[in-house]
């Protein structure tokens, strides 16, 4: 599981988490999208008069009255707002991708390597297989297997190790 999401109301995890990239990367670029229509809507609009005497007569005339502009840039707010928030989880969203962590293991790895900083060890990350072989998985919606040079054994030893570490 990475994180609860309210807007798909349920957990993203290995099952979902390619559609939620996907739902992510569409809604900031349909916004964005949209915040570039508004945008040039609003420069038309109050750039009326300009276009009726010096145009050439084929361009398009946007009229908006005081509602309509109070609205077009409240609209334009929005967009500008949901394409940086959203934006921003997606880039989240695609460096867990890449590394093959979650934002809770993200924590988990933090913690192990500060808590093992006087020992001198750290902790190796299984699931990370490289970047390429990391989107694949996500695209593919495959199983997280463990890493190359990361022994079973290994790997349950680490965990016994960071768990008495986190404890």
């Amino acid at each position: 599981m990475d994180h609860h999401c309210p807007w798909i109301n349920n957990c993203v995890g290995w099952g979902n988490h390619a559609h939620f990239t996907s739902f992510l990367a569409f809604a900031t670029l349909g916004c964005f999208h949209a915040s570039i229509i508004l945008g040039c809507s609003l420069y038309r609009a109050l750039n009326r008069v300009h276009y009726l005497y010096y145009g050439t007569g084929n361009e398009p005339i946007v009229y908006l009255g005081l509602y309509g502009i109070i609205m077009c840039v409240l609209a334009l707010g929005f967009t500008i707002g949901v394409v940086i928030a959203v934006g921003m989880l997606l880039f989240f969203q695609i460096r867990a991708i890449i590394r093959n962590r979650t934002g809770i293991e993200d924590w988990i790895l933090e913690k192990a390597n500060y808590r093992r900083r006087n020992i001198n060890e750290t902790f190796t990350f299984p699931y990370d297989l490289g970047t390429w072989k990391n989107i694949c998985q996500v695209i593919n919606f495959s199983c997280q297997p463990v890493g190359i040079g990361c022994l079973e054994k290994k790997f349950k030893i680490s965990q016994k190790a960071m768990n008495r570490c986190l404890g």
